[in-house]
């Protein structure tokens, strides 16, 4: 990502106190020539940028400069944006808008787009974090396999089994993921049989911890626990402190196991959608 989006992100979290969820680490052309960045320029200035995370549906994030809203740049962006959805085959895109971010929102509702969920972004708590061995005997943190190109078939059968999610979109997704250095992804084994996945992305100095799943017939017996427990012991002892996880408002049990893993909610988005008939 270049330095001048990068101020530009900076620059409108400073003006309205947000942490936009824009997707700046992806630079270049995706899977098949498919674009997740565009640029708005005027007299060399860069003045706004979009970015587009996923295959189908994908989540949009916007950011125009706050001196020159109200001029039809977010518009020109969205429209480039959705067409590109449109030439993937996307029925939708979900437009994501900071709930405390007044001209996102109003935004959204002068487009008429329709609400759809909400997530929570979260930040470990360092002192609230109770360290590896808080579970249940016996069930400390599950050891975690780096996944490397070969476990790209298996990854994605756990993720889109886990969210339930059209393999093919995530087949794209873990083969991007493997290819960056920016992400890290790994395979959850018990008893000889692959039970789950994480991933870790690095941005900006930041830490994330994404798409945390359990395959369905492995719940309920503490795999996700004892993974989250893996990894955020990982992250600390290479001295990453900044480590962040996001979780849909309505997943209650999720919430309830960051929480008492020592995450807090810092920020909440709203994902609108958008057709792209």
């Amino acid at each position: 990502m270049s330095d001048e989006a990068r101020h530009l992100a900076d620059l409108c979290n400073r003006h309205e106190g947000l942490d936009l969820p824009l997707n700046l680490e992806q630079t270049g052309a995706g899977p098949e020539g498919h674009t997740n960045q565009f640029f708005f320029r005027e007299t060399g200035s860069l003045l706004g940028v979009l970015t587009l995370d996923g295959e189908m549906n994908p989540e949009v994030c916007l950011a125009v400069h706050p001196d020159h809203r109200r001029k039809g740049i977010g518009r020109a962006l969205l429209k480039a944006g959705v067409d590109e959805c449109r030439r993937r085959g996307s029925p939708e895109a979900l437009l994501v808008c900071e709930e405390r971010s007044q001209s996102g929102n109003a935004f959204a509702n002068a487009l008429g787009a329709a609400y759809r969920y909400s997530e929570f972004r979260m930040v470990l708590d360092g002192r609230a974090w109770p360290g590896p061995s808080h579970a249940p005997a016996g069930q400390g943190a599950l050891p975690l396999r780096p996944a490397g190109l070969e476990d790209a078939d298996l990854l994605a059968h756990i993720i889109a089994t886990s969210f339930r999610k059209p393999v093919e979109g995530e087949h794209r997704r873990v083969a991007r993921d493997l290819a960056s250095p920016n992400h890290r992804s790994y395979v959850a084994f018990a008893g000889g049989d692959s039970v789950g996945s994480v991933g870790v992305v690095t941005a900006g100095g930041r830490t994330y911890i994404i798409a945390l799943g359990v395959l369905p017939q492995h719940r309920g017996r503490g795999y996700g626990r004892r993974m989250l427990a893996a990894i955020i012991a990982d992250l600390l002892a290479a001295g990453r402190t900044e480590i962040f996880i996001e979780v849909a408002a309505e997943n209650r049990s999720a919430l309830a196991l960051y929480r008492a893993c020592g995450f807090r909610e810092i920020t909440s988005y709203g994902f609108y959608a958008l057709t792209t008939s």
